[in-house]
């Protein structure tokens, strides 16, 4: 059996609080068999854009994962490429 990996990138845009890029790595580190390849965050006027390319092993942990970011306080929207 191959396994698969599903190469994703997630854009988050919301309000840039401290803290909040080491808050969103780490929730992707902790999470099991989510590997992050890049990530970049640019704030302008306490507003974030940020573009995270995560390599994971099915959609379904990708599904959870972008659940998880929803709930951190700061981010407003995700949007999966």
């Amino acid at each position: 059996m191959s396994s698969e990996e599903y190469n994703a990138i997630l854009k988050l845009t919301g309000i840039d609080k401290k803290g909040l890029v080491n808050e969103v790595s780490k929730m992707i580190s902790n999470n099991m068999n989510v590997n992050i390849n890049k990530i970049n965050f640019e704030t302008e006027d306490s507003f974030f854009t940020g573009e995270i390319h995560v390599s994971v092993p099915n959609k379904n942990i990708l599904n959870k994962l972008v659940q998880n970011l929803s709930r951190v306080n700061g981010i407003d929207k995700i949007i999966r490429e």
